[in-house]
């Protein structure tokens, strides 16, 4: 079933994710590395597969360390050049 919000967001995604057992892929703009880099790293050591698509661009880059320790632990994360809007 496929469900809409427009609320609480970032509440719904943390609790969503929190659920996963076996694998996430998320593809955004961007992503707020500071409120979601604990819990991304916690489903790594879970072995939960993480593959997450960014935008090529400067607010991704500002969490280049944090990335970087993510792919370290596995995760797939793969900036990518989007032409007008992702």
């Amino acid at each position: 079933m496929t469900r809409s919000y427009f609320t609480n967001l970032q509440d719904i995604t943390i609790q969503n994710l929190k659920t996963a057992k076996h694998s996430i892929v998320i593809a955004v703009a961007w992503i707020n590395f500071n409120v979601y880099f604990q819990l991304l790293s916690e489903l790594l050591n879970r072995r939960v597969s993480v593959k997450i698509i960014i935008n090529n661009d400067q607010n991704n880059y500002g969490y280049i360390g944090m990335i970087n320790v993510l792919k370290d632990k596995g995760a797939l994360i793969r900036p990518i050049n989007a032409f007008g809007i992702m």
